[in-house]
């Protein structure tokens, strides 16, 4: 992973070198990887872009200019080195790697006052001769040089919305804006925030600063001396029917989020989704559809059928959930009405799984070993996980009649399944057994880069201690992936007199079990136990006391490295 990252660093070292020091058609040509005879013919072909629009999640559309492939591939490549040499304004939110609306709502959140307002036709704000100035003036690049880059990025005298390359540099052309005023909210005690066209001020002063905005005497929010001065100096103009000054007594937005009290989705948005999905339940498709437009309109600047309104739909729950939480109830409530409607077969249910059961998904298995021998057709299944560092572990007494049998058996099989590939069979190769420790080990077949799969392990474990056991336990298809919460109750000593000891090199192993209030039923066996921390502390093994009764037993991962591996 180290020589990796070095590797790509250099890389982009020379990136950056070679942007910097573009002289000629030639050298932006040979930056880009391509012939300068090929970039010409990009440059100048005819039908360079299709124009097309896309839903809004809010039920608009957008104008989208689509470059062609060959332009669209060096516009990425070009977007790349840009934002390498160039640091974006810590106020903006639009269009930045791990950056989100919601991130930008939140800084906004608990105030007195929000003051929003939209940048007017903010794309075509960036004309030609606002690009060629930028790449002359900040990267001194002579005529030739931001003369080709410009018609890179250019098209129709703008920056089109749909170029690979537009995002950024429409954020790098709005850094003036974004630092003229941060500097004038942080002097008014404000806080400053942009996502793509939208600006949001708020602040938690008894009064909102005049030189920013104020209402006239008609009631009618009017910018301040100060914002008008930093939109001329900038070269931005307002929308002015988007101006909006809101006390925390009223309904505060940004980006279409409520931030009185944190950061949510409004109450009217909710209820239109569900007014949806009852229509769609309850009428036929046409009919709904109809209903369906004829609602979405009310709230929509565009509201055309050409858009697939199962797919318009999706997005705005979607949206619930990204907001909310996949965890939240009234996300999952939404998305498993949607699941339930008769869908297309083009449009896919809503994963209601956070982030947190994806990756349990993603990490446990479903055993499955069979073979037929002289006693018949044998068939177990059991559960497994994928553990950082170590492999497939499990729990080794599912394997024993297999390995037992094999030479014998006839049809052998054992493989894994994940839940999230149902008919994909997983292969895997026995790396470690021990069946007095009651722990498996196996390397798994697959052509992936592996180095980033499975659950952390920890060694800590100890009586009180909370717990999730994970696994599948009497499983058959499409069942899903059973989570029971639990304490661990209990330590118990398990003896392996004949054991060879690799820690005191002699016989005899005491082995330190631990019961847990979760019940371990057949074929959660090999599950992990989690903690708190989503961390592995433990493999489900099951066992009996003294007595004959049926103890929930697990065993520690700390036994793997002493006396495994």
């Amino acid at each position: 992973m180290t020589e990796k990252f070095t590797l790509l660093k250099e890389i982009d070292d020379v990136l950056i070198f070679k942007f910097r020091n573009l002289n000629n058609f030639k050298e932006i040509a040979d930056m880009l990887e391509i012939s300068p005879e090929f970039l010409h013919s990009i440059l100048y072909q005819k039908k360079s872009y299709e124009t097309f629009f896309i839903q809004k999640k809010s039920g608009g559309s957008r104008e989208i200019k689509s470059p062609n492939n060959n332009l669209k591939i060096i516009q990425k490549k070009l977007a790349y080195i840009l934002s390498l040499n160039y640091k974006m304004h810590k106020s903006s939110f639009g269009f930045i790697k791990n950056k989100s609306i919601i991130d930008n709502a939140k800084q906004h959140t608990n105030k007195t006052w929000v003051f929003n307002f939209d940048l007017k036709d903010y794309f075509h704000q960036f004309n030609q001769g606002r690009v060629i100035g930028f790449f002359r003036k900040y990267y001194k690049f002579n005529n030739v040089v931001a003369g080709v880059l410009t018609e890179i990025c250019c098209y129709e005298n703008t920056l089109p919305q749909g170029a690979p390359t537009s995002p950024i540099l429409s954020n790098i052309l709005s850094f003036e804006l974004d630092r003229e005023f941060q500097k004038e909210c942080k002097k008014s005690n404000c806080t400053y925030s942009r996502y793509v066209d939208d600006v949001s001020i708020s602040t938690n002063k008894f009064y909102f600063p005049k030189k920013i905005a104020y209402k006239d005497a008609q009631e009618e929010i009017t910018l301040g001396e100060i914002s008008k001065k930093i939109l001329d100096k900038t070269g931005f103009e307002v929308n002015q029917s988007k101006v909006c000054l809101r006390h925390k007594t009223q309904h505060q937005y940004v980006t279409g989020l409520v931030v009185n009290e944190g950061v949510n989705v409004s109450r009217k948005y909710i209820k239109r989704i569900r007014a949806a999905l009852n229509n769609l339940r309850t009428n036929n498709e046409t009919n709904g559809k109809e209903k369906f437009f004829i609602e979405l309109s009310k709230h929509s600047r565009n509201s055309s059928q050409q858009f697939d309104m199962y797919s318009i739909l999706k997005g705005q729950i979607h949206f619930v959930g990204q907001v909310k939480g996949k965890d939240n109830q009234v996300f999952r409530k939404l998305a498993t009405s949607f699941n339930q409607l008769d869908l297309p077969v083009s449009i896919k249910p809503i994963s209601i799984l956070s982030s947190t059961e994806k990756k349990r998904c993603q990490n446990t298995y479903i055993v499955e070993v069979g073979y037929e021998n002289d006693e018949g057709i044998q068939c177990f299944t059991g559960s497994a996980f994928y553990m950082k560092g170590v492999g497939i572990v499990s729990a080794a007494h599912t394997f024993r009649g297999y390995y037992r049998c094999i030479k014998e058996a006839v049809n052998p099989y054992l493989y894994l399944i994940n839940e999230n590939k149902p008919t994909e069979k997983i292969e895997i190769t026995k790396k470690h057994i021990d069946y007095d420790l009651d722990i498996a080990i196996f390397d798994i077949d697959s052509s992936e880069d592996t180095a980033n799969w499975g659950f952390e392990y920890s060694n800590s474990i100890f009586e009180g201690q909370s717990c999730v056991l994970l696994g599948y336990p009497k499983h058959t298809d499409g069942n899903n992936l059973n989570t029971e919460v639990g304490r661990i109750t209990q330590k118990l000593k398990q003896k392996h007199p004949n054991k060879f000891n690799k820690k005191m090199s002699d016989l005899g192993v005491e082995q330190t079990r631990y019961k847990i209030s979760s019940d371990i039923y057949a074929g959660n066996s090999g599950g992990p136990v989690l903690n708190n921390d989503e961390r592995v502390i433990a493999i489900a093994v099951k066992g009996f006391g003294d007595n004959g009764t049926e103890v929930n037993t697990v065993v520690p991962v700390s036994d793997i490295f002493s006396y495994m591996i």
